[in-house]
């Protein structure tokens, strides 16, 4: 098992593949850190200079990767990289519309109110229905490694959330 810490781009494994991670923050929400979990895939692991070249497409999550780093599935690439092309927003959004859908799953319903918190998870505003740059904002849970790299596979982003309402303009995910 490695020790990662912020600032190290990591090359996690899945199959005979590599997904990799910024590694922005330190540790929160019961061992996750805030990442950046590029969408692309390579077949060996990527040396940091293609990150760093240009944004690459992905997005920013709170990562649990402990189940792959026990499995010897992570590898750190790089370490002490300069995070300022991958800076993280600084807010999050949160519902508990999951929780009302534990309990009632036969009834599937959007969220009746989201929560913008900030990196201290201090609530800074609450509201019925998200801004553009709201919907953007990464979700404020811990995923799993391997569901991170699922969604890396389906190349997921945050704006994406099936929990967001869609306003009558047309606009889809």
């Amino acid at each position: 098992m490695i020790r990662f810490a912020a600032n190290d781009i990591i090359a996690v494994s899945s199959g005979k593949l590599y997904y990799h991670a910024f590694v922005l923050g330190k540790q929160a929400l019961f061992g996750g850190s805030l990442c950046y979990v590029f969408h692309e895939r390579s077949g060996e692991p990527r040396d940091a200079s293609h990150f760093l070249t240009r944004k690459r497409p992905g997005f920013h999550a709170i990562v649990d990767w402990i189940g792959p780093n026990r499995e010897s599935r992570v590898t750190r690439i790089a370490k002490g990289i300069d995070p300022s092309l991958y800076k993280a927003p600084g807010l999050f959004k949160h519902t508990l519309v999951d929780l009302i859908r534990q309990s009632f799953p036969e009834e599937p319903r959007k969220p009746a109110l989201w929560t913008i918190v900030d990196e201290k998870f201090k609530e800074k505003k609450r509201t019925r229905r998200l801004t553009q740059a709201e919907e953007r904002l990464p979700n404020f849970s811990c995923l799993s490694g391997n569901y991170a790299l699922k969604l890396a596979r389906k190349k997921w982003v945050p704006e994406a959330d099936e929990r967001i309402e869609r306003r009558r303009s047309g606009r889809t995910a």
